[in-house]
């Protein structure tokens, strides 16, 4: 774990050791996806960032405060805005495009010169974006908001869930310790349902991504309480599917060893959406969630000092679903 993220704690985490350090995991999290999305995508490894002068920590405080401006701007009606909270916002989405202008500037000049890693002599998102927006009309704001939209889903939804995960099986509740014993067994030998069924668990019961939003493609003048008109705006709310006690058992009960794997629950519960429009990157959303997950389970014990849980934990529920103050988890290395 990186040091400034945590504060000392004077109990152990699960009897771990004297040096069990409370932590801001959801800090974490997003440095591990953020190092991840620069990575994959632009070429970027961790050891760059120094040479490159991209400032990894205000390039994250970047994302979350543009993400807040986001959704004021797209939910808000103008009679609703206040000048004060408008110049923050407006700020907010200004500073985030000078960080990524910034990454888009370095990276071409470090592949031009052929000073990025070896390990990114392929074919990168960046390189493909750059050559999809060549000649096009506004170019560089194309370019641009392609790199910032990918940095600003790529960083923080996956982070947050992994997050929500760790948070969800460290409380104080009766079974965590139990949870945490027999998915650490389990990862040991090579296997993933406890896995697979805690990320699940994860995702219906606090969504990043608690709504939907598409378009009508056609008019249904029966739809239950509604005429829909072609072309209509529509709202699906996946996180009010998602505590559906028709649907759920104990709907509002955290449960990681919840099952989601029949064939009649996939057309209940899609956190990713369906279709065409679905989430792009859902695969990749996974395989971080779960790598960041079994790292932390497999080389740490985690606890919580006092009664908040994951279910205590308060979010703002807009586009994205976000802690409005991040519970601390005790982290203690195994030994």
């Amino acid at each position: 774990m990186e040091e400034g993220l945590g504060r000392n704690s004077s109990s152990n985490a699960n009897n771990g050791p004297a040096s069990s350090k409370e932590m801001n995991l959801l800090s974490v999290t997003r440095k591990v996806t953020f190092r991840a999305t620069l990575s994959t995508f632009f070429g970027v490894d961790s050891c760059d960032l120094s040479h490159l002068d991209i400032q990894e920590d205000k390039f994250i405080e970047a994302i979350v405060a543009y993400f807040k401006a986001w959704e004021y701007f797209l939910f808000r009606r103008e009679y609703h805005w206040h000048d004060g909270t408008v110049k923050e916002h407006s700020d907010a989405v200004s500073n985030l495009g000078k960080h990524v202008r910034h990454l888009l500037q370095v990276t071409d000049k470090a592949f031009k010169q052929n000073t990025c890693s070896p390990s990114h002599k392929n074919l990168l998102f960046v390189d493909q974006l750059r050559k999809a927006c060549k000649g096009k009309e506004e170019e560089e704001l194309l370019l641009e908001q392609s790199a910032l939209e990918m940095l600003l889903a790529g960083t923080d939804t996956s982070s947050v869930t992994a997050y929500y995960a760790l948070l969800g099986i460290a409380g104080p509740i009766a079974g965590d310790e139990e949870f945490q014993r027999d998915l650490r067994t389990e990862l040991c030998n090579g296997e993933s349902v406890l896995l697979n069924r805690l990320v699940d668990e994860t995702l219906r019961f606090k969504p990043v991504g608690p709504v939907v939003l598409r378009e009508a493609v056609a008019a249904d003048p029966n739809f239950p309480g509604i005429a829909i008109k072609e072309g209509a705006a529509i709202l699906v709310h996946l996180a009010e599917m998602n505590m559906r006690k028709e649907n759920w058992h104990d709907p509002r009960t955290f449960n990681p060893r919840r099952s989601v794997d029949s064939a009649d629950m996939a057309r209940k519960f899609f956190p990713f959406g369906q279709g065409p429009k679905g989430c792009i990157g859902m695969h990749l959303g996974r395989r971080e969630v779960k790598a960041i997950v079994e790292t932390v389970v497999s080389n740490y014990n985690m606890s919580i000092e006092g009664s908040e849980t994951l279910s205590s934990l308060e979010t703002r529920w807009d586009i994205a679903n976000q802690p409005d103050t991040p519970i601390y988890i005790l982290v203690g290395r195994r030994e």
